[in-house]
């Protein structure tokens, strides 16, 4: 069984960056360095929030970022949908104050009130809209008073300027996202991570766009990783180049969030 991170997670220690590279799946979109690099810095944000804390991890996927949180949380409890996502988190990062479960986070039948934190990454936009706010229920009522919910979602507008992502069915803008979350939290504060990512790179996202159909995957890895380094040269950088560049910033006023490829939120019941 695997021991908590003992790890200072400062990203401009090369023990950080070695560790996270050991951690990385090696499976789908988490084979990339810059789509893994972008989680992984919003775990790193949550980190502090989470420590001494019952944390829950709201579809958890591989659980790596359980892992993460592991190393300040008491206890992180991380759930998905997935069996085989669960069964992945369970073989590599279960450790004795981390459990997977699979569970669905819109009706997860786990006890009222049970965490101080839940930490939901990238998981609204992936939930049908007729159930975004159930969800939203739900982790309200997980969590203890006075809990903290941080959830990150993409902002609609700008991520859109990006690519469209198929499995992407609810995706909202930030004044949207507000609008949701007020009337069930006390306090929100706002947060962003790649703004003016619609202005860096816009020929290359503009191809992106344009191939709906999504041809350029029959097109060879040498080949497609070529274009990359030519047209968008960000998205071939290793995690000790990217963490600096994706590390989550707060938002002086709702602008900055707007301006941003990816929304995060820190509410407080």
């Amino acid at each position: 069984m695997l021991s908590k991170p003992d790890i200072d997670f400062n990203i401009e220690n090369p023990s950080t960056v070695e560790f996270l590279e050991r951690i990385q799946p090696q499976t789908g979109i988490y084979r990339h360095s810059f789509s893994y690099t972008s989680y992984v810095s919003l775990y790193l944000f949550a980190l502090p929030y989470c420590r001494d804390k019952q944390v829950l991890d709201a579809a958890c996927g591989l659980g790596y970022g359980s892992y993460i949180l592991s190393a300040v949380a008491k206890q992180v409890t991380g759930i998905d949908l997935s069996e085989e996502a669960v069964k992945y988190a369970g073989e590599k990062f279960r450790l004795e104050s981390v459990q997977f479960e699979m569970r669905n986070a819109v009706e997860s039948g786990l006890p009222d009130a049970s965490f101080d934190v839940i930490v939901s990454i990238e998981t609204f936009e992936h939930i049908p809209p007729e159930y975004g706010e159930p969800f939203l229920d739900e982790l309200k009522r997980l969590l203890k008073n006075d809990g903290l919910l941080i959830l990150s979602t993409p902002n609609r507008p700008v991520f859109s300027a990006l690519t469209k992502t198929a499995d992407h069915v609810n995706e909202l803008d930030v004044d949207e996202l507000h609008e949701l979350l007020k009337s069930r939290f006390g306090k929100i504060e706002h947060y962003y991570q790649r703004k003016r990512a619609a202005e860096k790179n816009r020929a290359f996202f503009s191809m992106v766009r344009a191939d709906s159909r999504r041809w350029r995957e029959y097109i060879p890895n040498w080949m497609r990783w070529a274009v990359k380094k030519i047209m968008a040269s960000e998205l071939t950088y290793g995690v000790a180049e990217l963490l600096p560049k994706l590390r989550v910033q707060r938002a002086d006023n709702l602008d900055d969030v707007r301006l941003s490829a990816i929304q995060i939120v820190v509410c407080q019941k």
